[in-house]
Protein backbone atom coordinates (compact mmCIF):
# COMPACT_ATOMS: atom_id res chain seq x y z
CA UNK A 1 0.00 0.00 0.00
CA UNK A 2 1.68 3.43 -0.77
CA UNK A 3 2.24 5.64 1.51
CA UNK A 4 1.52 9.47 1.21
CA UNK A 5 3.02 12.04 2.74
CA UNK A 6 1.09 15.44 3.38
CA UNK A 7 2.64 18.36 2.24
CA UNK A 8 1.60 22.17 3.15
CA UNK A 9 -1.27 23.99 1.48
CA UNK A 10 0.72 25.57 -1.54
CA UNK A 11 0.40 29.11 -1.73
CA UNK A 12 1.20 31.20 -4.85
CA UNK A 13 3.46 34.79 -4.55
CA UNK A 14 0.45 36.39 -6.36
CA UNK A 15 -2.19 35.19 -3.81
CA UNK A 16 0.02 36.27 -1.13
CA UNK A 17 0.39 40.04 -2.47
CA UNK A 18 -3.33 40.16 -3.48
CA UNK A 19 -4.26 39.67 0.34
CA UNK A 20 -1.25 42.42 1.42
CA UNK A 21 -3.20 44.96 -0.49
CA UNK A 22 -6.23 44.22 0.34
CA UNK A 23 -4.97 44.34 4.52
CA UNK A 24 -3.51 47.77 2.67
CA UNK A 25 -6.28 48.86 1.49
CA UNK A 26 -8.52 47.80 4.65
CA UNK A 27 -6.16 49.55 7.17
CA UNK A 28 -5.74 52.55 4.64
CA UNK A 29 -9.31 53.61 4.57
CA UNK A 30 -9.35 52.89 8.48
CA UNK A 31 -6.88 55.72 8.84
CA UNK A 32 -8.34 58.02 6.76
CA UNK A 33 -12.00 57.59 8.09
CA UNK A 34 -10.47 58.01 11.69
CA UNK A 35 -11.21 62.06 12.51
CA UNK A 36 -11.38 63.80 15.42
CA UNK A 37 -14.32 65.77 15.37
CA UNK A 38 -14.36 68.88 18.18
CA UNK A 39 -18.04 70.06 18.93
CA UNK A 40 -17.62 74.03 18.09
CA UNK A 41 -20.85 75.71 18.34
CA UNK A 42 -25.22 75.54 19.23
CA UNK A 43 -27.12 77.14 17.65
CA UNK A 44 -30.76 77.24 18.23
CA UNK A 45 -32.12 76.67 14.68
CA UNK A 46 -31.07 75.61 11.33
CA UNK A 47 -31.06 79.48 9.95
CA UNK A 48 -28.63 80.99 12.46
CA UNK A 49 -26.37 77.61 11.73
CA UNK A 50 -26.20 78.25 8.06
CA UNK A 51 -25.69 82.04 7.90
CA UNK A 52 -22.62 81.21 10.53
CA UNK A 53 -21.22 78.46 7.67
CA UNK A 54 -22.25 81.14 4.96
CA UNK A 55 -20.27 83.80 6.58
CA UNK A 56 -17.07 81.75 6.70
CA UNK A 57 -17.06 81.40 2.75
CA UNK A 58 -15.38 78.58 2.77
CA UNK A 59 -17.79 75.06 2.98
CA UNK A 60 -20.10 73.29 1.21
CA UNK A 61 -22.21 71.02 1.19
CA UNK A 62 -21.01 67.27 0.87
CA UNK A 63 -22.82 64.79 1.78
CA UNK A 64 -25.71 63.49 4.72
CA UNK A 65 -25.27 60.66 7.31
CA UNK A 66 -28.34 59.26 9.32
CA UNK A 67 -27.17 58.36 12.44
CA UNK A 68 -29.49 56.31 15.16
CA UNK A 69 -29.60 59.95 17.22
CA UNK A 70 -30.11 62.20 14.52
CA UNK A 71 -28.51 63.38 11.08
CA UNK A 72 -25.06 64.53 10.39
CA UNK A 73 -24.73 67.00 7.52
CA UNK A 74 -20.98 67.23 6.25
CA UNK A 75 -19.38 69.75 4.58
CA UNK A 76 -16.38 70.37 3.17
CA UNK A 77 -13.51 73.26 2.08
CA UNK A 78 -14.71 74.11 -1.60
CA UNK A 79 -11.27 75.71 -2.28
CA UNK A 80 -10.30 72.35 -3.94
CA UNK A 81 -12.43 70.67 -6.40
CA UNK A 82 -15.14 68.44 -5.81
CA UNK A 83 -13.71 65.76 -8.09
CA UNK A 84 -10.53 65.46 -6.77
CA UNK A 85 -8.20 64.89 -3.27
CA UNK A 86 -10.47 66.67 -0.15
CA UNK A 87 -8.88 69.04 2.02
CA UNK A 88 -8.35 67.80 5.35
CA UNK A 89 -10.39 70.49 7.18
CA UNK A 90 -14.36 69.92 7.34
CA UNK A 91 -16.78 70.50 9.07
CA UNK A 92 -20.60 68.95 10.04
CA UNK A 93 -23.78 69.79 11.54
CA UNK A 94 -25.19 67.15 13.50
CA UNK A 95 -29.47 67.74 14.04
CA UNK A 96 -30.31 65.45 16.87
CA UNK A 97 -33.85 63.71 16.91
CA UNK A 98 -34.81 64.94 20.37
CA UNK A 99 -33.99 68.41 19.96
CA UNK A 100 -34.47 71.75 17.71
CA UNK A 101 -30.87 72.90 18.35
CA UNK A 102 -28.71 72.22 15.42
CA UNK A 103 -24.48 71.75 16.64
CA UNK A 104 -21.54 72.23 14.75
CA UNK A 105 -18.92 69.93 15.00
CA UNK A 106 -15.04 70.69 13.57
CA UNK A 107 -12.38 68.71 12.01
CA UNK A 108 -9.34 68.86 13.93
CA UNK A 109 -7.53 69.32 10.97
CA UNK A 110 -5.80 72.05 9.33
CA UNK A 111 -6.29 72.79 5.71
CA UNK A 112 -3.85 71.16 3.42
CA UNK A 113 -4.77 72.51 0.01
CA UNK A 114 -2.34 74.20 -2.14
CA UNK A 115 -2.80 77.05 -4.60
CA UNK A 116 -2.70 75.29 -7.84
CA UNK A 117 -6.04 73.75 -6.43
CA UNK A 118 -7.42 76.97 -5.81
CA UNK A 119 -11.03 77.69 -6.79
CA UNK A 120 -11.59 80.82 -9.09
CA UNK A 121 -14.72 83.06 -8.43
CA UNK A 122 -16.42 85.62 -10.59
CA UNK A 123 -16.07 89.04 -9.74
CA UNK A 124 -18.13 92.08 -10.85
CA UNK A 125 -15.39 93.05 -13.38
CA UNK A 126 -14.71 89.55 -14.75
CA UNK A 127 -18.41 89.10 -15.98
CA UNK A 128 -18.54 92.56 -17.50
CA UNK A 129 -15.47 92.31 -19.49
CA UNK A 130 -17.00 88.63 -20.61
CA UNK A 131 -20.29 90.70 -21.53
CA UNK A 132 -18.34 92.94 -23.92
CA UNK A 133 -16.32 90.35 -25.29
CA UNK A 134 -19.48 88.47 -26.33
CA UNK A 135 -21.04 90.88 -27.80
CA UNK A 136 -18.54 91.39 -29.64
CA UNK A 137 -18.94 88.15 -31.13
CA UNK A 138 -15.80 86.63 -30.09
CA UNK A 139 -15.24 82.47 -29.88
CA UNK A 140 -15.21 81.33 -26.36
CA UNK A 141 -11.18 80.16 -27.20
CA UNK A 142 -10.49 83.91 -27.60
CA UNK A 143 -12.42 85.34 -24.75
CA UNK A 144 -10.57 83.41 -22.65
CA UNK A 145 -7.19 83.97 -23.81
CA UNK A 146 -8.66 87.90 -23.81
CA UNK A 147 -9.32 87.21 -19.66
CA UNK A 148 -5.73 85.99 -19.33
CA UNK A 149 -4.05 88.61 -21.27
CA UNK A 150 -5.50 90.79 -18.34
CA UNK A 151 -4.25 88.49 -15.78
CA UNK A 152 -7.92 87.46 -14.73
CA UNK A 153 -7.84 83.77 -12.85
CA UNK A 154 -10.20 81.53 -13.92
CA UNK A 155 -10.50 78.43 -16.55
CA UNK A 156 -11.56 77.40 -20.09
CA UNK A 157 -14.70 75.54 -18.39
CA UNK A 158 -15.76 78.45 -16.12
CA UNK A 159 -15.91 80.74 -19.17
CA UNK A 160 -17.99 78.64 -21.27
CA UNK A 161 -20.68 77.69 -18.60
CA UNK A 162 -20.62 81.27 -18.14
CA UNK A 163 -21.24 81.70 -21.96
CA UNK A 164 -24.08 79.02 -21.18
CA UNK A 165 -26.10 81.36 -18.92
CA UNK A 166 -25.42 84.57 -20.95
CA UNK A 167 -27.10 83.31 -24.17
CA UNK A 168 -30.08 82.21 -22.23
CA UNK A 169 -30.68 85.52 -20.68
CA UNK A 170 -29.75 87.19 -24.26
CA UNK A 171 -31.44 84.67 -26.34
CA UNK A 172 -33.78 82.40 -24.12
CA UNK A 173 -33.45 78.46 -23.96
CA UNK A 174 -31.96 76.88 -26.84
CA UNK A 175 -35.37 75.08 -27.42
CA UNK A 176 -39.04 76.29 -27.52
CA UNK A 177 -42.55 74.95 -27.19
CA UNK A 178 -45.39 75.67 -29.27
CA UNK A 179 -46.59 78.09 -26.78
CA UNK A 180 -43.78 79.76 -25.60
CA UNK A 181 -43.11 80.58 -29.43
CA UNK A 182 -47.13 81.88 -29.66
CA UNK A 183 -46.27 83.84 -26.60
CA UNK A 184 -42.72 85.35 -28.20
CA UNK A 185 -44.94 85.79 -31.96
CA UNK A 186 -47.10 87.96 -29.70
CA UNK A 187 -45.12 90.22 -28.02
CA UNK A 188 -42.53 90.86 -31.30
CA UNK A 189 -45.25 91.35 -33.19
CA UNK A 190 -45.50 95.51 -32.22
CA UNK A 191 -43.73 97.74 -34.97
CA UNK A 192 -40.64 98.55 -33.08
CA UNK A 193 -39.52 102.80 -33.84
CA UNK A 194 -36.32 101.73 -35.37
CA UNK A 195 -35.97 100.88 -39.09
CA UNK A 196 -33.39 97.95 -38.74
CA UNK A 197 -35.16 96.49 -36.00
CA UNK A 198 -36.62 93.09 -36.78
CA UNK A 199 -40.50 92.57 -35.87
CA UNK A 200 -42.86 89.58 -36.56
CA UNK A 201 -45.03 90.68 -39.39
CA UNK A 202 -47.26 87.70 -39.25
CA UNK A 203 -47.38 84.49 -37.55
CA UNK A 204 -49.95 81.68 -37.45
CA UNK A 205 -49.97 78.47 -34.83
CA UNK A 206 -51.82 75.13 -35.00
CA UNK A 207 -52.18 72.66 -32.32
CA UNK A 208 -53.19 69.13 -32.82
CA UNK A 209 -56.38 69.26 -31.12
CA UNK A 210 -57.38 72.69 -32.43
CA UNK A 211 -59.90 72.41 -35.15
CA UNK A 212 -58.81 75.35 -38.15
CA UNK A 213 -60.80 75.23 -40.94
CA UNK A 214 -58.76 77.87 -42.87
CA UNK A 215 -55.95 75.04 -43.01
CA UNK A 216 -56.18 73.37 -46.09
CA UNK A 217 -53.24 71.26 -45.00
CA UNK A 218 -55.26 68.91 -43.73
CA UNK A 219 -53.54 65.58 -44.82
CA UNK A 220 -50.47 66.74 -42.64
CA UNK A 221 -52.81 67.60 -39.32
CA UNK A 222 -50.81 68.37 -35.93
CA UNK A 223 -48.89 70.98 -34.69
CA UNK A 224 -48.08 73.29 -37.14
CA UNK A 225 -46.04 76.94 -37.29
CA UNK A 226 -45.59 79.42 -39.36
CA UNK A 227 -44.10 83.55 -38.51
CA UNK A 228 -42.76 85.77 -41.03
CA UNK A 229 -39.70 88.21 -40.01
CA UNK A 230 -38.75 91.74 -41.48
CA UNK A 231 -37.95 94.84 -40.34
CA UNK A 232 -39.43 98.68 -41.69
CA UNK A 233 -36.37 99.28 -43.81
CA UNK A 234 -36.32 95.91 -45.58
CA UNK A 235 -40.16 96.39 -46.13
CA UNK A 236 -39.67 99.75 -47.83
CA UNK A 237 -37.30 98.00 -50.04
CA UNK A 238 -39.97 95.38 -50.94
CA UNK A 239 -42.43 98.23 -51.57
CA UNK A 240 -40.73 99.58 -54.94
CA UNK A 241 -39.20 96.07 -55.68
CA UNK A 242 -40.50 94.80 -59.34
CA UNK A 243 -38.93 91.45 -59.03
CA UNK A 244 -39.31 88.62 -56.07
CA UNK A 245 -37.03 85.84 -55.67
CA UNK A 246 -38.47 82.31 -53.67
CA UNK A 247 -36.89 79.11 -53.59
CA UNK A 248 -37.76 75.91 -52.04
CA UNK A 249 -34.43 74.49 -51.60
CA UNK A 250 -33.32 75.72 -47.89
CA UNK A 251 -30.37 75.51 -46.24
CA UNK A 252 -31.11 77.94 -43.39
CA UNK A 253 -33.01 75.84 -40.42
CA UNK A 254 -34.06 77.02 -36.92
CA UNK A 255 -34.79 73.98 -34.42
CA UNK A 256 -34.42 71.60 -37.47
CA UNK A 257 -37.39 73.80 -39.42
CA UNK A 258 -36.82 75.33 -42.79
CA UNK A 259 -35.89 78.48 -42.74
CA UNK A 260 -36.79 80.29 -45.99
CA UNK A 261 -35.90 83.42 -47.08
CA UNK A 262 -37.14 85.71 -50.45
CA UNK A 263 -36.14 88.68 -51.48
CA UNK A 264 -35.66 90.71 -54.85
CA UNK A 265 -32.23 91.22 -56.76
CA UNK A 266 -30.62 95.00 -58.53
CA UNK A 267 -29.24 95.43 -61.41
CA UNK A 268 -25.57 94.72 -60.18
CA UNK A 269 -27.39 90.85 -59.53
CA UNK A 270 -27.01 91.72 -55.94
CA UNK A 271 -29.77 89.86 -53.75
CA UNK A 272 -31.94 91.87 -50.77
CA UNK A 273 -33.55 90.08 -48.75
CA UNK A 274 -36.99 91.04 -47.89
CA UNK A 275 -37.55 88.59 -44.57
CA UNK A 276 -37.17 85.33 -43.82
CA UNK A 277 -39.95 82.94 -42.61
CA UNK A 278 -39.88 79.71 -40.11
CA UNK A 279 -42.55 76.91 -41.46
CA UNK A 280 -42.75 73.53 -40.22
CA UNK A 281 -42.74 72.46 -43.82
CA UNK A 282 -42.26 73.82 -47.84
CA UNK A 283 -45.47 73.11 -48.98
CA UNK A 284 -47.96 75.26 -50.66
CA UNK A 285 -49.44 77.03 -48.02
CA UNK A 286 -46.19 77.67 -46.53
CA UNK A 287 -45.40 80.09 -49.51
CA UNK A 288 -48.73 81.77 -49.82
CA UNK A 289 -48.40 82.61 -46.02
CA UNK A 290 -44.83 84.09 -46.92
CA UNK A 291 -46.12 85.98 -49.87
CA UNK A 292 -49.57 87.56 -48.29
CA UNK A 293 -47.40 88.62 -44.93
CA UNK A 294 -44.93 90.41 -47.52
CA UNK A 295 -48.11 92.23 -48.88
CA UNK A 296 -49.59 92.91 -45.44
CA UNK A 297 -46.15 94.06 -43.99
CA UNK A 298 -45.85 96.62 -46.94
CA UNK A 299 -49.08 98.01 -46.80
CA UNK A 300 -48.54 98.14 -43.15
CA UNK A 301 -45.88 100.10 -43.33
CA UNK A 302 -45.63 102.11 -46.56
CA UNK A 303 -49.66 102.52 -47.07
CA UNK A 304 -48.71 101.41 -50.90
CA UNK A 305 -49.47 97.73 -52.27
CA UNK A 306 -46.74 95.07 -52.76
CA UNK A 307 -47.22 94.37 -56.99
CA UNK A 308 -44.05 92.36 -58.26
CA UNK A 309 -44.20 92.05 -61.92
CA UNK A 310 -41.85 88.89 -61.83
CA UNK A 311 -41.37 85.51 -60.14
CA UNK A 312 -38.01 83.65 -59.70
CA UNK A 313 -38.51 80.92 -58.79
CA UNK A 314 -37.02 76.95 -59.19
CA UNK A 315 -39.23 74.55 -60.20
CA UNK A 316 -41.03 73.15 -57.33
CA UNK A 317 -44.98 72.81 -57.41
CA UNK A 318 -44.92 74.22 -53.81
CA UNK A 319 -44.16 77.93 -55.23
Amino acid sequence: MPNFVQTQQYESSSESDDTMDQQNVQEKTKIERNVDWIRDKCFSNDTDAQIAIKREEQWSRYFTNKVQDGVKVHYRCNKVKFRGTQCNAAIYLFYPHNSDEVILFRANNEHNHTDSSKRYFFSEEMKQNIQELFDMRLKPKKIYEVLEEKNFKITRNQVNNYLTQLRKQKFGPSSLSLGELESWCQEKHTVPQSDDESFVVSFHIHYEDDSDDDDEDVVDDGNKFRFFLSSKRLLQIASISTKLHADATYKLNWQGFPVLVVGTSDCDRKFHPFGLAVCTDEKEPEFEFIFKSISDGVNRITGSAFTPEVLIADGSGAI
